[in-house]
């Protein structure tokens, strides 16, 4: 019995002997597999987050390695990135990171595009003077349906960097660059969340529109790739009457010759699209002087001075030469239509206007009995500038549209807007209202060339202010500042521009894209816009050959995400 029961304990104890050994040797390769897959998690983090630190993401893969090794204690990893295709005109890149631990390799595989929001701004703060900004108020009565982003101001003490007075209607997602809670765990946000009906995601990569050298880059590989024909460097021609005694108008101030392009987009009677091109304007631009603080009309200072802004020459008339050309822009198989070539593979192609210097867009209601449809754009083209771009009357596109007054789906015209500079809306007005010259002593309309814009409304040539109701259809790109209105009143001693109506804000609609470097003032009290931001879905494919896409965020290609396992074999 006891030779039995010795026989069987030994059985036993090899038995268990054997569990254990296979249960250590499940647990080494259970380990050893979960590191290898943590480690191809972690390259892929890694890729990712290079990507987002890139200023432009083509070009950094022309010039850079994409593939990089990590090594960790037990176990190491690489990655690849690389491009893979274009959906219209946005790149899709793949990345496949590749995670090892001893004869394990976890491999995953990739699909991203680059973020696209419909508002981008730097800062949710107006420009108030050489070396200062002021927060800037969504209010009551504005209307944003687009997802919204804010970089992270990095304040100290932190404050939120959204400023919201009364109940304004925020329709799509809000992401902010900044933590929800403080330095002490205070929630910021806990008195506004409930208005962000859509969601809000806090601490998000930031948009890279804040900086100039990206700008700068992004503008460069926009001219390097638009047909040298469609190239413009204006020079300003008509010499303007200046002030007297340093005085101009109401108010002591500056005029400046500008040069300038000017843009009359119209559909004919035929139902072609056309875009008229003036090259070598003059445009009176005016410098409001005395203290920083009787203007918000500022942008961003690069000229090298002490000042991190600067008060720029605003809008205030503009004379024509003789000369104009008419280019079609709905064709795609014109010359103005070009592709974005990368490893073989081309873009969908988009029509390309590049202007160093300054543009004004907009027709006068006398041009409509020559032109047909103005304001308005058929076919898909962008016009990028190095200076400003002054959108002077509605600005539309053609085709169908949905019952809520967004273009349709299938609508296949689009405009891009692109400024190293400002966009901003003006007002034709300026002229009558004695800013820009005294009407008693100087009549503006009286210069050879003199180019009436907006709508008349009045006996006098100059005699012309915006609709009420000002509408911009395009994805819009401002690096130099802010989208908004100009000579919108600082101070009540400083007349601005004119309100179509005398006892409430006019109202300004954007169906499209707004990435700005912060934000441009667009009202104040009853003077200038209150706000109705539409996102125009059908962006999200991309307007350019050119990659000109600022948010430093990479989001899933749907279905564009693969893992697999395997064995290698030593």
């Amino acid at each position: 019995m006891v030779m039995i029961l010795m026989v069987l304990l030994t059985i036993a104890g090899l038995s268990l002997i054997r569990v254990a050994e296979g249960k250590l040797i499940q647990a080494v390769r259970y380990k050893s597999q979960e590191s290898a897959a943590a480690a191809a998690e972690a390259a892929y983090e890694k890729a990712v987050f290079w990507m987002s630190q890139q200023v432009d993401m083509l070009e950094a893969l022309e010039s850079s390695s994409s593939a990089t090794t990590i090594t960790f204690p037990q176990s190491h990893a690489d990655y690849k990135i690389s491009f893979a295709a274009f959906i219209g005109a946005r790149p899709i890149f793949q990345i496949q990171a590749n995670g090892y631990c001893g004869i394990y390799q976890k491999t995953i595989s990739v699909y991203l595009v680059q973020a696209v929001s419909g508002w981008d701004m730097g800062m949710c703060r107006i420009i108030s003077g050489p070396n200062t900004t002021d927060e800037v108020n969504f209010v009551t009565g504005e209307i944003i349906a687009m997802p919204l982003h804010i970089n992270d101001m990095q304040d100290n003490p932190d404050y939120t960097d959204i400023h919201i007075s009364g109940s304004p209607q925020f329709l799509e997602h809000i992401s902010l660059g900044e933590s929800r809670y403080d330095s002490r765990g205070r929630d910021k946000y806990a008195s506004t969340i409930n208005l962000f009906q859509a969601g809000i995601s806090f601490n998000q990569p930031a948009s890279l529109v804040v900086d100039p050298a990206t700008i700068r880059q992004k503008v460069q590989r926009f001219r390097d790739c638009t047909n040298p024909t469609y190239r413009y460097s204006p020079q300003a021609v008509q010499a303007l009457p200046k002030h007297n005694n340093g005085r101009t108008g109401f108010y002591t101030s500056s005029v400046t010759d500008l040069p300038a392009v000017q843009l009359k987009f119209y559909v004919d009677s035929s139902g072609v699209g056309y875009v008229r091109v003036y090259n070598d304007c003059t445009v009176a631009g005016y410098t409001r002087q005395g203290s920083g603080s009787n203007s918000w009309d500022y942008k961003i200072n690069t000229t090298g001075s002490n000042h991190e802004y600067i008060k720029y020459p605003i809008y205030g008339c503009h004379y024509t030469p003789g000369s104009y050309t008419d280019i079609r822009i709905d064709n795609p198989a014109d010359a103005i239509y070009v592709s974005q070539n990368f490893n073989g593979v081309r873009s969908e192609p988009g029509a390309q206007i590049y202007v160093d210097g300054n543009v004004v867009i907009g027709c006068g209601s006398e041009d409509a009995a020559a032109l047909g449809t103005i304001n308005t754009v058929k076919g898909s083209i962008t016009v990028v500038a190095s200076g400003n771009i002054w959108v002077a009357n509605e600005l539309k596109v053609a085709g169908d549209r949905d019952a809520d007054g967004m273009p349709a789906t299938d609508n296949p015209n689009v405009l891009g807007l692109i400024s190293q500079g400002v966009i901003k809306v003006v007002d034709p007005g300026m002229t009558r209202n004695d800013l820009l010259y005294d009407t008693d002593l100087f009549d503006a309309s009286s210069v050879s060339g003199y180019s009436p814009i907006g709508n008349q409304t009045g006996s006098g040539a100059s005699n012309r202010v915006l609709p009420g109701t000002m509408t911009v259809e395009a994805a819009m790109t401002i690096g130099g500042g802010g989208w908004g209105a100009e000579n919108v009143y600082r101070l009540n001693s400083s007349p601005g521009r004119r309100n179509y109506y005398s006892s409430k804000n006019d109202k300004l609609i954007v169906r499209g894209t707004i990435t700005e470097s912060l934000r441009g003032i667009v009202g104040s009290g009853t003077n200038g816009y209150i706000k109705q931001y539409y996102f125009d879905k059908r962006l999200m494919k991309g307007i350019l050959p050119g990659n000109m896409s600022l948010k430093g965020k990479y989001l899933l290609v749907p279905g564009g995400w693969s893992e697999t396992s395997t064995i290698r074999s030593e």
